[in-house]
């Protein structure tokens, strides 16, 4: 498994959004998925915690 798919792995988690999921590109260099959540989240609350923990647990940066 590369490193794309384990980031896209955990971020998928995060969102309960496995179900149905596919790569709708996938080239070694970048890595699109398509997914739906499955569960209710406020978008104008909880999106942008979620995310930004994300980066922070993956040791990302915002681009």
């Amino acid at each position: 498994m590369s490193h794309l798919h384990k980031i896209a792995g955990r971020v998928m988690g995060e969102f309960n959004s496995f179900k149905g999921s596919r790569p709708a590109l996938d080239n070694g260099e970048l890595l699109v998925v398509r997914s739906v959540c499955q569960g209710n989240i406020d978008i104008h609350n909880e999106v942008d915690e979620k995310l930004d923990n994300l980066v922070k647990e993956l040791n990302g940066r915002e681009v």
